[in-house]
């Protein structure tokens, strides 16, 4: 039996892992996953499937996962299993030696938000959910190919494409798109159709298209309408906020402002904001303030290009507390820079110090250096 194909997950039976995996499967493609409680079962299950990854709690009724997963680095056979520690607390000395002696990939502390965890896990695999974020939106649309013209509604966006609903099958290639926003209309953007078929609900055909030209005007109208996404936590705790793409002189934080106005918690997620700008700062540090008083929320999964403004620019944090954020490191033996996502909480503080969690290399499995001054990049942890 090659287990290899069939089992993608091995994790401890702890209930907070198996409630978080359980609800990332509901959104997104998960493989098998297969749970044994105590050390030696846990061992003797990795062997035989050897996973991709292997989430392991550091404290089992037999052992510990760090010496675990010091067994799963010394074997060669398990030489493409990422191992994923999760800790209970904060890390002290001694939990940070373990780390660092047993060879772990990553470390995570409970609680974390489902995202956050989803988010540590597709670090080593491409395999657990979409890269780009769609976000629903209502706009009328025209396509346009050898005279002929195909009137539909975008149904969703992403930074690169649309998702739409026509009335009848389309042919896949190239083809002009119009779009109809409000009282303006927007030509010449150039696309391709990369998909089409039968909708779910019967009412037409969804169809998948991907930008090409895109002229200035309507670039700037589809980064604004893709730049966030709201939705209610599956606890009934408030939000999440998803935001997207570049914060620049020409963001437009009014609507977030406004969806966001009768929210009593919210959880920003900021993994796939890539830039920042003077102008994009300023605009974003009065969003922050303008929060309606008493609404409390953090910064989860937040990029490097946030958190460099985070410990450049407190007021872009105001008053919430940043969760998790991505953080450089690098691989000597390797020579390649690896960014990762850490919990805050992982980061200790040593006689004044700022130590980041020693994480290790995916591929050589040696450890990774931290590519930044650590006080200078986690400055707002001593805020």
């Amino acid at each position: 039996m090659d287990g290899a194909e069939e089992v993608g997950i091995v994790c401890s039976n702890n209930t907070e892992v198996l409630r978080m995996l359980d609800s990332i499967s509901r959104t997104r493609t998960l493989p098998k996953v297969q749970v044994a409680s105590t050390k030696a079962e846990l061992q003797e299950l990795i062997q035989w499937t050897s996973p991709s990854v292997a989430i392991l709690d550091t404290t089992l009724p037999d052992g510990s996962g760090f010496e675990l997963c010091r067994t799963i680095r010394s074997s060669a056979a398990l030489a493409s299993t990422q191992v994923i520690l999760v800790h209970p607390d904060s890390l002290d000395e001694q939990a940070a030696t373990n780390t660092r002696e047993s060879g772990a990939n990553d470390i995570v502390v409970l609680p974390i938000h489902s995202d956050s965890f989803s988010c540590h896990i597709n670090q080593f695999t491409s395999a657990y959910g979409r890269s780009v974020m769609r976000v629903p939106v209502a706009m009328d649309l025209e396509l346009s190919r050898n005279g002929t013209t195909l009137i539909g509604s975008v149904q969703n966006m992403t930074t690169n494409g649309l998702g739409i609903l026509l009335g009848r099958a389309i042919d896949t290639g190239p083809v002009n798109v119009t779009l109809h926003h409000g009282d303006k209309s927007y030509s010449e953007i150039e696309g391709r159709i990369i998909w089409c078929r039968p909708s779910s609900d019967g009412s037409g055909h969804s169809v998948g298209l991907k930008f090409g030209k895109v002229p200035g005007p309507a670039q700037a109208l589809l980064v604004q309408l893709s730049l966030f996404q709201v939705s209610k936590n599956s606890d009934g705790a408030g939000i999440t906020v998803a935001l997207q793409g570049g914060f620049d002189d020409r963001t437009d934080f009014a609507p977030l402002l406004e969806a966001v106005r009768e929210a009593e918690h919210i959880d920003f997620m900021m993994q796939r904001v890539d830039y920042l700008s003077s102008c994009g700062v300023r605009s974003w540090c009065l969003f922050i303030e303008a929060l309606a008083p008493g609404v409390t929320y953090d910064f989860r999964n937040c990029s490097l290009a946030f958190s460099s403004q985070a410990a450049m620019v407190p007021m872009s944090i105001g008053k919430g507390e940043v969760v998790s954020m991505q953080a450089p490191y690098f691989c000597d033996p390797c020579d390649r820079e690896d960014s990762r996502l850490i919990e805050t909480r992982v980061v200790r503080r040593t006689t004044g110090d700022l130590v980041p969690p020693p994480l290790h290399c995916h591929i050589c499995k040696k450890t990774l250096d931290f590519d930044d001054i650590p006080g200078r990049y986690f400055a707002f942890l001593g805020q």
